[in-house]
This record gives structure tokens, sequence and C-alpha cells, in this order.
């Protein structure tokens, strides 16, 4: 049976394809700024979309568990289309009303990401368990990870030809048609477009059957922030889960780092701006050619192997693209994405088979507020490291991205040391991963 035909997962790949792939995403910073915003407000709604995700996160997933996953989905994806016609109202107008919506914004964002984060999932893999077809997992996932690859590639293209004025005038004259657009007319059409894909991850969200086990008696009454906190104090007692997420937080940091900063890296090796997002675009589309070895490799080694693997790509992505001086630097910033690729895919094909159905989701979603908390852990190490430094000049900068190796070497050691003196797994039918 093809994968388009296994129960609720048509829907899945398409409700988590065209909720993640966005058109405004290479244009994020400058599309802001050009609505009105300075920098400081600008850094400002993005704090409050760092503080929705991470206090929503787990929340959310445990209500998925209790109240069930496809509720969550379909509210995540309602939250994105609300989070879309607040801008396309917003007049591009410097003042309060204008920071307010944004602000609006940019917690409907967290908000939505948050209810999304675990739910969606838990439902496609406990909906491949109640058929017995849970062992298809790997391939669902390589699946996803190819489609997301190539939406990220066609949005990244997109996005910023719709909102470059100028590029978008010499395309349509190539049709006879010369509408001369202004940056004023083309600075909501990647709002637009977002706002399409939102719509389609509504129509697969509510295309999702809700599984069997849902309608029992077994979740009702439940509370979520309960239900939280037994799944995270249980995961303390879980070694082989424990270890799968502090994986994940390991390798998630300095590759995110370093991706959220590959601009001013590429600009370092004294690339032109204007081909940033055909090289973004690029990064995402090696997801597509990953997808494949990583499911084999998942499905037909160790874990231990996957470790030493990811360990070995993060080191040679980390301190070649702080030793680069030219083009030559693309190639392990590619490193860094592919890892990025390899542990979202690892740990959705681990986490999944070690977690049980009734705490999939907040599971899920622990994996994912401990990952946003590393990340802002290596982002203000790095900021302090770049404050002590001078980073003005290209070559102080990339000299400076030598500490991204350091802080993963010191977490590689910690992560060994916890490993070993970890307790034993106490939750019966799980092995210890090898």
């Amino acid at each position: 049976m093809p994968v388009y035909k296994l129960p609720n997962i048509p829907g899945f790949l398409l409700f988590r394809v065209f909720f993640n792939a966005r058109f405004y995403y290479p244009v994020f910073a400058l599309m802001f700024l050009q609505f009105g915003l300075n920098l400081s407000q600008f850094s400002l709604s993005n704090l409050i979309w760092a503080v929705a995700i991470v206090s929503l996160e787990v929340p959310s997933g445990a209500l998925a568990d209790v109240v069930g996953r496809k509720k969550l989905v379909v509210l995540a994806a309602f939250l994105m289309i609300l989070e879309m016609l607040v801008l396309l109202v917003a007049t591009p107008e410097p003042g309060p009303l204008l920071l307010a919506l944004f602000c609006l914004n940019r917690f409907l964002s967290g908000a939505g990401e948050a209810m999304a984060s675990g739910a969606d999932e838990a439902l496609a893999y406990d909906t491949l368990r109640e058929q017995g077809l849970e062992d298809r997992w790997g391939e669902v996932l390589e699946w996803l990870n190819r489609l997301s690859s190539l939406a990220f590639f066609i949005a990244m293209l997109v996005g910023a030809a719709v909102f470059d004025s100028e590029l978008l005038n010499r395309f349509l004259g190539w049709f006879n048609a010369h509408p001369n657009l202004t940056a004023a007319d083309t600075l909501k059409l990647p709002l637009w477009l977002t706002l399409g894909n939102a719509v389609i991850s509504l129509l697969a969200a509510l295309s999702l059957k809700p599984l069997q086990a849902e309608s029992g008696a077994s979740r009702r009454g439940q509370r979520p922030w309960k239900k939280a906190m037994e799944v995270g104090k249980s995961l303390l007692t879980r070694k082989n889960v424990l270890v799968v997420i502090l994986a994940v937080v390991l390798f998630d940091q300095t590759a995110r780092a370093s991706l959220t900063m590959s601009s001013n890296t590429l600009a370092a090796y004294g690339i032109e701006p204007g081909w940033f997002g055909v090289i973004s675009a690029g990064f995402a589309l090696l997801g597509f050619f990953v997808a494949g070895p990583a499911r084999k490799i998942a499905e037909g080694q160790s874990q231990q192997l996957v470790f030493w693997l990811l360990v070995s790509l993060s080191l040679l992505g980390l301190t070649g693209q702080a030793g680069s001086r030219g083009l030559g630097g693309l190639f392990f910033l590619g490193l860094l994405s592919v890892v990025m690729n390899l542990v979202q895919f690892f740990s959705s094909f681990f986490l999944n088979k070690l977690s049980e159905s009734e705490e999939r989701a907040t599971l899920l979603s622990f994996k994912g507020l401990m990952s946003n908390v590393g990340f802002g852990v290596v982002s203000l190490y790095y900021a302090l490291v770049s404050g002590l430094m001078a980073t003005e000049q290209s070559k102080d900068y990339l000299r400076s991205l030598y500490s991204l190796p350091l802080y993963f070497v010191v977490g590689v050691f910690l992560f060994l040391i916890v490993y070993r003196i970890g307790g034993e797994d106490r939750r019966e039918g799980n092995e210890e991963p090898q």
C-alpha cells in the first residue's frame, strides 16, 4: 500500500508541509522593517513569539493527549490564518497600532506552532499503530522530508521574488505586462501566498480522522497540566527516552545557531546578498536527498552509530565554516543543514518508537521545549563571545565562529557523562538504546 493510501497520512503530510513552508521567510526581517518597525520593535515582537511558544509548548502537547490531537491541529491551522490576516490588515505606518498588530501576529504564530508541535505527529503515528502499520513510519518520514524540502525550496525562491518589485516587473515584462509595481505594491504578496498555505493547512487538518482510542474513557477528566507534570516526572526515570531528547538538544543548538547567522557568514565569505535566497533555497533542498539515506540508517543501524555520525558531521561543519574564507564555506554550511535534517528525522523516528500512545504528543512537546531552551542558551553564549571579541571585520567574525565547535565539544562531553551516570530505564517494555 503506497504512503498516500495509509490512513491519516496524506492529511498529515499536507498539513505539515503547508503549515511550515512560509513565503515570507526569506524576507522576514526586511518585510517587518519596511512595514515601519524599527529594530528594537522587531526584536520585541520576536521575544513575544519566543515566550508564546516556550510557555505553551508542553501544555499544548498535554492538551492534545487529553482532548484529542485533531482538535489541536485544527486550532493550529486556524491560528495560522489569523496571524496572516492580522498583518494583511495592517497599514505600513509607524505607530503604536502597527506595533500592537505585529506583537499580536507573533503571539498567534508562537501559539500556533506550539499547538501543532507534537499533536500532528502523534496523531499520524498512532493512526498507523492502530492499524498495525507503525513499521511504515520511517517511510512516512522520508516522504515528509522530501516534500518539506521541495516546499521550502519553492517558498524561499518565490517569496523573495514576489517581494522584489523590480524583479517582478521584469518577470511580468516577459509576458508583455507592464504593471510598474512599487515596493509598497509587493510588500504583502508573500503574506497573501502564505495565507493560501494556511487555508490548505486548515483543510488538511479537517480531513484528519480522530483516533479510536481518543473516544475512550481513559482520557476523560484528565487535566493537561497534571498530564504534563506526570510525563515530565516519568521522563527523568526513562534513560532511553531522555538520552534521545538530550541528543536532539546537543545537535540542534549549534547547527541552528550557525544557520540563523548564515547571512552574516555568507557576507563574510564575500558572497553578494542577492545570492542569499538562492543559497538558502539550495540548503533547504538538501533534505530531499538526505531523506532516503536517513531512513536506511534509522531502520538498519544502532543509535550509537547515529550519535557518532552526527558528532562527526557537526564538528566538520562547525570548524569548517569558521576556517573557510570563500565559496568553499558553502560546503560546511550545507553540512550543518544536513545535520538539522538528520536530527529532525532521527528524533521523530526514535521518540515515537519509545513513547506510549497516551503520552506521545506531550513527550514530543517536551522535545520541542528543550530544543528551544537549548537554542536560547547557545544564543546567549555566542552573544557573550561576540561581545568580548571584535567581530566587525569579516576575518574577526569568522574567527568568533570557532567558539561554536568549542561549545559543541563541551556539550558532547557533558552528554556522555550524563549517559554514563544516568539511571536505568524504569519503564517496562522499552529497551535501552544501543
